[in-house]
């Protein structure tokens, strides 16, 4: 296993699990070029093993949750120990004020005179969680296969681990050639929640506009307290400078984008840029503009390499207050 990361937070912090050697074979992403409408590569993950685009077909929403149901325990472990309660309900304490009595120091009240009266409860102690997070999937062509795969799983498997933490509301949106909403934040997230998102999964939006999707997802911030925003894509986007900016835009409505690259062969992407003095060529990812991001290789690495990346989001939070 290999990790890097990066505390500047003006560089990229990346978290890569590196399971397998990749092909040496380097492809290049050209400027001003049109999203591919292949996949860049097919995931090798033994839960989604490669289909061709032709014979693309999903599973229903119960084999998906069945095949991601120990998954979905693992990281709701995990993500129980980074997502810290911050709702306090329960009473506690021996208060002189509170809200409610405490009636077993009601006898040592009465029989000390009245004088030793510390018998209020409060709520002072948060034990509930109330995250606003929302997860967005790539409906474009290029996922189409196993990309496509990999993301409905991942969706399955931390949709469940956050329903099953009660780690506050959940809303999913899909984005391509514009962004939709598929479930609100307001309603439940349950297995027909599920159910009724997937036929809206068709992968075959012909472009991905990210930046509309940045941007109302940004429409949404502004509260007091930040919310978490989890992008399941193939990594391949354009505009990264326009893009870098809405994503400042949303720190400054207390929202920060973690950007879930589900094809690991991005890394291997050149981008080739034409100017007058001749070409320049740099790797995808050196401009990519999501400060946090994770390249994940395998579906069974998931619940440490979201945990990670949420940790890494805790910590910024928290420098930034």
């Amino acid at each position: 296993m290999e990790q890097e990361t990066e505390q500047n937070p003006e560089r990229e912090e990346t978290v890569e699990i590196d399971n397998e050697a990749q092909p040496s074979e380097e492809k290049m992403l050209v400027e001003g070029t049109e999203r591919p409408t292949e996949p860049i590569s097919q995931v090798d993950t033994s839960l989604t093993p490669a289909t061709p685009e032709d014979d693309f077909d999903l599973p229903n929403w119960d084999e998906i949750e069945g095949k991601t149901h120990e998954l979905s325990m693992e990281l709701c472990e995990q993500l129980r120990l980074v997502l810290e309660p911050t709702k306090a309900t329960k009473m506690r304490g021996d208060y002189r004020t509170g809200k409610r009595l405490n009636l077993r120091k009601i006898p040592a009240y009465i029989a000390s005179h009245y004088r030793r009266d510390k018998i209020w409860l409060r709520r002072t102690k948060p034990s509930t969680r109330e995250y606003q997070i929302t997860l967005s999937v790539d409906n474009s062509r290029s996922m189409r296969g196993g990309a496509g795969r990999l993301a409905v799983e991942a969706l399955a498997m931390t949709a469940t681990a956050l329903s099953r933490l009660e780690a506050g509301t959940i809303s999913v949106t899909s984005f391509g050639e514009s962004a939709n909403c598929l479930h609100p934040a307001t309603a439940p997230w349950n297995t027909d929640a599920g159910r009724a998102l997937l036929t809206n999964l068709t992968f075959k939006d012909d472009s991905t506009d990210v930046a509309s999707l940045l941007a109302l997802i940004n429409e949404g911030g502004g509260g007091s307290e930040w919310q978490l925003h989890v992008i399941l894509s193939d990594g391949i986007c354009h505009d990264h400078a326009n893009l870098a900016q809405l994503i400042n835009a949303g720190l400054q409505r207390r929202i920060i984008h973690v950007f879930v690259i589900l094809d690991p062969t991005v890394s291997e992407i050149s981008h080739v840029e034409y100017r007058a003095e001749g070409i320049k060529m740099t790797k995808y990812l050196e401009t990519f503009p999501f400060q946090f991001y994770v390249v994940l290789r395998d579906i069974h690495a998931l619940p440490l390499v979201l945990a990670d990346a949420i940790r890494q989001w805790f910590e910024t939070v928290s420098l930034l207050d």
